[in-house]
């Protein structure tokens, strides 16, 4: 099956979050259009996100976290709820998602009372805590002219290029006890970084995005990558990583997990336009057409594993309501698919 088919499936049977972002994001519609404004309302509807919503009051968000933990009652976190808004395709002129990120770019107490000592602590060694999520917050929801972003990107650019120089992980780290920890004044990059880079644009010099491809080819060679601590202390901090320590794989051996995570790295990457620098990822690319075009057989063998299913900072990445259809898993796939192919410079179009 070609991509334009795959298109034209989803549009007529998915989600309508899949619908309103493939229009948006892959398809170019106007989100002001009367068909897409009709998607949106329909989007508003679904329980998760309605239910989400509610978590924004005139007051303030009413959850009791910033960062770590999800939707369990009591203890919601900020992130995870924008972060559900925005992978569902809400808009950040709605009201509520409006106000939240006008107060998070306030910066009330609220926003970091939960990690803002060990985030702290990783912003100040450049590795990526409190702040840079913050500013990826931001970005996501169209605030990338704020100071704080627009600091985060000139950090973040400058992580990658300390990270172009670097020719062996013992440069970056190393060992204490039984574990590697960072060398004083090493810089290093983890997903959000990934993240910051993705959803802004005024980073992107021609000598900047060549710094951050070559940067990241710099990563693939060295990958695996060992998981690394800050030591402060006493204390070991673990930098969020997750997704970023192995740039190097073979689609066909992945498993459901495995899927999920090289879909959220590859979607960034992609949006961050090395695709088409990177030669290893560029065969990830073919990799990932070849199994499309031949059936994309893997994806109908998904069994709702939590890393898709579960919405917290690492992980969801299911916009179908009902997993518990193959046809649902395999859609949601598709659809994670299409988004690599599209941000990678693929050309996808269907008439609609």
């Amino acid at each position: 099956m070609d991509t334009n088919q795959i298109i034209k499936d989803l549009l007529s049977s998915s989600s309508p979050s899949i619908r309103y972002r493939l229009r948006k994001e892959v398809l170019g519609f106007d989100p002001s259009c009367e068909e897409m404004q009709e998607l949106q309302k329909e989007i508003l509807q679904e329980p998760l996100v309605a239910r989400t919503l509610r978590l924004f009051q005139p007051e303030g968000f009413s959850g009791s976290h910033y960062h770590s933990n999800g939707l369990k009652p009591g203890e919601e976190a900020l992130e995870v709820s924008l972060r559900i808004l925005f992978e569902k395709g809400v808009e950040p002129d709605h009201s509520d998602l409006e106000k939240a990120l006008r107060d998070l770019e306030e910066g009330p107490p609220f926003y970091d009372r939960e990690i803002h000592r060990i985030g702290g602590f990783l912003d100040k060694s450049g590795l990526g805590g409190s702040s840079l999520i913050r500013a990826y917050l931001l970005a996501r929801g169209g605030k990338e002219e704020s100071p704080i972003v627009q600091e985060e990107i000139r950090n973040a650019v400058e992580v990658f290029r300390w990270v172009r120089g670097v020719h062996s992980i013992k440069e970056v780290a190393e060992e204490y006890r039984d574990r590697l920890v960072f060398r004083p004044k090493a810089l290093w990059p983890g997903i959000y970084h990934f993240r910051l880079l993705a959803y802004s644009s005024s980073w992107r010099s021609e000598e900047n995005c060549a710094l951050v491809a070559e940067a990241v080819e710099n990563l693939i060679q060295l990958s695996p990558l060992p998981f690394i601590y800050l030591k402060v202390g006493s204390q070991f901090v673990a930098p969020a990583t997750v997704f970023a320590l192995d740039l190097v794989c073979d689609l066909s051996k992945l498993d459901e997990p495995g899927w999920a995570h090289w879909f959220e790295r590859s979607e960034l990457l992609s949006r961050m336009g090395v695709f088409g620098i990177v030669p290893q990822l560029e065969e990830q690319k073919e990799e990932l057409l070849k199994i499309i075009f031949t059936g994309y057989e893997v994806f109908q063998h998904f069994q709702s594993h939590r890393s898709w299913t579960i919405w917290s900072a690492y992980s969801g990445l299911a916009l179908e309501p009902d997993w518990r259809s193959k046809e649902a898993r395999t859609r949601d796939a598709l659809f994670r698919s299409l988004l690599v192919l599209h941000f990678s410079g693929s050309f996808l179009s269907a008439e609609v």
